[in-house]
C-alpha cells in the first residue's frame, strides 16, 4: 500500500471515530435534557390531595352528601379543577368545579352526591391542569365498611393524564 492509501485509511478511521463521539455526546446531551424536564415539571407540578370525613353522610333526599376535603400540597398552581364521582359501574356524575387553586392553599370543602343505596365503592376524581397545560388526575377510592352508611378512605393516586413533555 502507498503513503497515500495509509493517509486515507487513517482519515477514515479518525471521521469514523469523531462520528461516534458526536453521536454519543448528542445522546448524553438528550438524556440531560430530560432530566431537566423532569426536574422543572416537578418543580411547578400541583397535586391535589383528597380525603373523605368519617362523618355519617347528610340526607338529600334520593341521595345523600358527602363531606370531602382537598389541598393542593404540591410545588404548583392547580388550574381548570374538575371534580367527579364514579360509582364503579363506569358512570360518572360531575360534582364540582373550581377555576383554580395555589400552592399550598388551606383545605377547601366539596360536598359528594350519592344516589340510595349507598354503593359499596365509590371513585372521586379530580382533573387538574399545571402551569404548562399537561393534564393531571387524582382519584380517591372509597368503600363501604361492613353494613355501615360510611365511606371510608382506601387508597389515592396521581397521575398524569396528558400534555407536557
Amino acid at each position: 500500500m502507498s503513503t497515500g492509501e495509509w493517509i486515507q485509511i487513517g482519515v477514515g478511521v479518525v471521521l469514523t471515530l469523531t462520528l461516534g463521539a458526536v453521536l454519543w455526546y448528542a445522546w448524553e446531551a438528550r438524556q440531560q435534557a430530560k432530566a431537566s424536564a423532569r426536574i422543572a415539571e416537578a418543580a411547578l407540578r400541583p397535586v391535589i390531595v383528597l380525603w373523605a370525613l368519617s362523618a355519617p353522610p347528610r340526607p338529600l333526599g334520593a341521595e345523600v352528601g358527602y363531606a370531602l376535603r382537598y389541598k393542593n400540597i404540591g410545588n404548583g398552581p392547580a388550574i381548570n379543577i374538575r371534580f367527579c364521582v364514579g360509582f364503579g359501574d363506569g358512570l360518572w356524575s360531575e360534582q364540582g368545579a373550581r377555576v383554580s387553586m395555589g400552592i399550598g392553599e388551606e383545605v377547601s370543602p366539596i360536598e359528594v352526591k350519592v344516589p340510595l343505596p349507598i354503593p359499596e365503592r365509590l371513585f372521586v376524581l379530580a382533573e387538574y391542569d399545571d402551569a404548562s397545560h399537561s393534564r393531571w388526575k387524582t382519584i380517591l377510592r372509597l368503600e363501604r365498611e361492613g353494613t355501615s352508611v360510611i365511606l371510608a378512605n382506601k387508597d389515592s393516586k396521581v397521575e398524569r393524564v396528558e400534555g407536557g413533555s
